[in-house]
C-alpha cells in the first residue's frame, strides 16, 4: 500500500478506534488476553482491506464487522481443537487431578518417612546419587568403592525403600 494523504487518514482511524475493538472483543471473547490477540490478528484483516473500505462511511463499525468475523473463524477452529472440552469433561478432569494429588503426596510422605529409616551410610549414599550431578563412577572413585559394588548397594537400598513405602501405602489403607 503506497503513502498517501488516505493511508495517513486510514490509519488514523485504525488508530483511533482499538479501544473500541478491544472493548468489543472482549465482550465477545470474554477473555481480555484472546481479545488482545483477536484484535491484532483483526488490525492484520483491517489493513490488508482497506481499499474495501468507503470513505465517508462509519470506520469503527467497519472495523467491528471485520473483528466480528476473525471471532467466528477463532471459536471455529477452538470447536475443532480436540483439547477444549465442555464442562462435564473438565469436571472430571479436574476431579481425577486432586486424587492424583493427594495420591503423589502420600506417596511423597511415604518415601520421605522411610528414607528417613534408612541408615545414616545408606541415606549419605542416596543423596551423593540423586542430589549430584556426578557419574556413577566419578561418585565410586569419591567413595573409593568399584562401581559394580556402588550399583548393586544402591540396588539393595532402593529394593529396601519400595518395600517400605508399598508396606506404608497398604497401612494407610488400612486406616
Amino acid at each position: 500500500m503506497p503513502e498517501s494523504p488516505r493511508n495517513d487518514d486510514f490509519l488514523q482511524q485504525l488508530i483511533g478506534c482499538q479501544d473500541r475493538l478491544c472493548a468489543y472483543a472482549t465482550a465477545l471473547m470474554g477473555s481480555p488476553g484472546a481479545a488482545e490477540d483477536l484484535v491484532q490478528q483483526a488490525n492484520l484483516v483491517i489493513w490488508r482491506r482497506a481499499e474495501d473500505f468507503e470513505p465517508g462511511t462509519e470506520f469503527g463499525a467497519w472495523a467491528c464487522r471485520i473483528l466480528y468475523y476473525e471471532v467466528l473463524a477463532w471459536r471455529k477452529k477452538q470447536s475443532r481443537d480436540r483439547l477444549v472440552f465442555d464442562d462435564a469433561v473438565l469436571a472430571q478432569l479436574a476431579e481425577d487431578a486432586e486424587a492424583v494429588s493427594e495420591t503423589a503426596e502420600t506417596r511423597r510422605r511415604a518415601l520421605n518417612d522411610c528414607i528417613n529409616r534408612l541408615s545414616d551410610t545408606h541415606r549419605r549414599l542416596l543423596s551423593a546419587r540423586y542430589e549430584s550431578t556426578d557419574s556413577m563412577s566419578t561418585l565410586a572413585q569419591q567413595l573409593g568403592r568399584p562401581i559394580g559394588s556402588l550399583y548393586q548397594t544402591l540396588r539393595r537400598v532402593r529394593i529396601q525403600l519400595a518395600g517400605c513405602v508399598q508396606r506404608y501405602l497398604n497401612r494407610e489403607q488400612c486406616s
